[in-house]
């Protein structure tokens, strides 16, 4: 333990996020880590957190500091948990027993004794009797095959504990279980006994999808679980030559894969996709195109159908990227969806033509991304075309912005200034007002635009947008009026917040109209404490802050006493705002 590092608390802290060190201290100060250990460079312990099961948490440590983390949570390192287990370092390395003083007590013991602690063990934990079925990695003869339905014994009792716990006031999550039923294929992996490891994954990963609709699982961690399952397969898969053992993983693999996207892809396939492609020789990708093909005549929802073949297609295209004619692609995009696919093969083969008809019959969303493939592989005048052929068909302000910027980088502001005001007609916000105005000044028309534009939203009483104008423009009394004159309109416009526009005027106003500033603090103010809880009563200290600052640089100390004075009096009977304004020092 001497030949480890010492750590401080500033390394720890410069080592994960603030988030994470806050919460591990909690869990240091709650003394949720038990068996801290050492093993050679390694920190071990266990963190009991949410979760039946506490989290395994390894720090390793190097001449440096800390050189690497894992832990048992989705997270996986550089979590809570691991700054837990450093607190503990850090401030009880006394509590700490070195792995290999755990086994040479073990070592020491005789054979009856230590069968006498394993019955011991096991009446304390009874679930630890399935190891007992279970080869040893790395000890057992290289023969002992490993019997599934130990460890589909084991992932039932996991998902039985999971569900809703009137005791906690939560749910039960059986994540933790899990992943320590996939770190024993892990063992077995280590070891080179891919056939075993194999049985872990399948069996855990088979019956974790068969029961994953009745399972809660908010955070994904059951997912990553699978997905940890697939990854473990991938390197099996990498190293055992075994055909039929190859023709199970790759099986187990896709059927992972598959359940994933008939979830919706929440992540679970991500190392099932790359291992069958990465793993697999040709013969194999070939077999594997086959049940991607036969997953097409699969039931699906109706609102996972066109994601699912899109995505079915494009696994297909990549099994078969070194067997498929362009003709076979091209067909193959067409039937799966694959627009971008198929748009840019067919620019590559240099049928622009077909490129841009079958821009003509994508949808609506589609056409900006498949016109900008156009315009990139140099056909700009026809990408322009296509864009401007769908302006009179769909109401799309994605469709105006791309055409604006084409338009603007061959220098014809003219046209530009149309269609950004076409723009500004379907979206009435500061930003469309700001591209027409920097538009309109490179084709030399602002100021009659400008009349134009601020004319007509006076006319529709659209004050909330004058203001938002005037004060981007500086013109403090202009946008004083248009904000007293966002009531008066009659119209309700949801997009703006009144009060952030009246402290933006107020922030205007402070330097030439200070006292008009000082009065919408103060309206702002009054807002807040009419909410009548401790988080608005110190929104509306912050406002007054600003009227403290205002009169001091009027020089009117007396009257800003005489207005603190006045809030405090009128709301003598709200002792937190009182607490508040005595923080802020007001």
């Amino acid at each position: 333990m001497n030949d480890l590092p010492t750590l401080s608390e500033e390394e720890i802290q410069e080592w994960t996020d603030s988030r994470s060190f806050s919460r591990g201290e909690s869990y240091y100060e709650d003394g949720a880590i038990a068996n801290p250990r050492t093993q050679g460079m390694q920190l071990l312990g266990d963190c009991r957190g949410s979760a039946p099961a506490p989290y395994r948490v390894t720090v390793m440590l190097g001449e440096d500091g800390i050189a690497a983390a894992s832990c048992s949570c989705p997270v996986g390192g550089g979590c809570k948990h691991c700054v837990a287990l450093l607190l503990t370092w850090l401030y009880e390395p006394e509590s700490f027993v070195t792995q290999e003083m755990t086994q040479k007590r073990l070592a020491d013991r005789s054979r009856e004794e230590l069968v006498a602690l394993i019955e011991q063990m096991i009446s304390h934990y009874p679930d630890l009797a399935d190891l007992l079925e279970m080869p040893i990695a790395g000890v057992s003869a290289p023969s002992s095959g490993l019997d599934p339905a130990v460890i589909r014994r084991q992932v039932s009792n996991a998902m039985d504990n999971a569900g809703y716990d009137d005791w906690r006031g939560g749910y039960s999550d059986p994540s933790t279980q899990l992943y320590a039923i996939a770190q024993q294929g892990d063992r077995y992996l280590a070891a080179g006994e891919w056939a075993n490891a194999v049985v872990v994954y399948v069996a855990l990963a088979e019956e974790v999808m068969g029961s994953y609709e009745d399972i809660y699982d908010e955070e994904g961690e059951i997912v990553t679980v699978i997905d940890s399952c697939a990854e473990g397969m991938g390197l099996c898969l990498a190293e055992e030559t075994d055909p039929a053992l190859r023709g199970e993983i790759i099986q187990a693999l896709f059927d992972i894969y598959h359940w994933d996207l008939t979830q919706g892809g929440i992540g679970g396939g991500d190392n099932a996709h790359s291992a069958l492609l990465e793993q697999t020789d040709s013969d194999e990708k070939a077999a594997v195109a086959e049940l991607v093909e036969a997953a097409f005549t699969a039931p699906k929802t109706a609102s996972a159908s066109d994601w699912r073949t899109k995505h079915l297609g494009g696994f297909l295209i990549q099994l078969r990227a070194d067997t498929l004619s362009d003709e076979e692609y091209l067909r193959l995009c067409r039937e799966t969806g694959r627009t971008e696919d198929l748009v840019q093969r067919l620019l590559a083969l240099g049928r622009s033509a077909e490129a841009a008809d079958t821009t003509r019959q994508a949808e609506a969303n589609e056409t900006v991304t498949l016109s900008k493939l156009i315009y990139a592989a140099g056909h700009t005048a026809l990408a322009e075309k296509l864009l401007q052929e769908q302006v009179g068909r769909a109401n799309d302000r994605n469709i105006l912005s791309q055409l604006i910027a084409w338009t603007l980088a061959r220098d014809a502001a003219p046209e530009a200034l149309a269609l950004a005001l076409r723009l500004f007609g379907q979206s009435k916000h500061l930003a469309a007002y700001r591209q027409v105005r920097e538009i309109a000044g490179l084709a030399g028309r602002w100021t009659e635009v400008q009349a134009d534009l601020l004319g007509g939203l006076e006319k529709e009483g659209n004050f909330p947008l004058l203001t938002e104008i005037y004060v981007d423009e500086k013109r403090v009394d202009d946008a004083l009026a248009a904000l007293k004159r966002i009531g008066e309109s009659g119209r309700r416009h949801f997009y703006y917040q009144p009060a952030s526009l009246s402290l933006s005027v107020a922030r205007l106003a402070e330097e030439s109209r200070p006292h008009a500033a000082i009065e919408l603090y103060r309206a702002e103010a009054e807002r807040s404490i009419g909410g009548r809880n401790r988080s608005t009563y110190a929104v509306a200290a912050s406002y007054l802050q600003r009227v403290k600052v205002v009169y001091e640089q009027l020089g009117e100390r007396a009257r800003w006493e005489a207005f603190i004075a006045q809030i405090r009096q009128e709301n003598k009977r709200l002792p937190a705002l009182q607490d508040e304004l005595s923080k802020a020092r007001l």
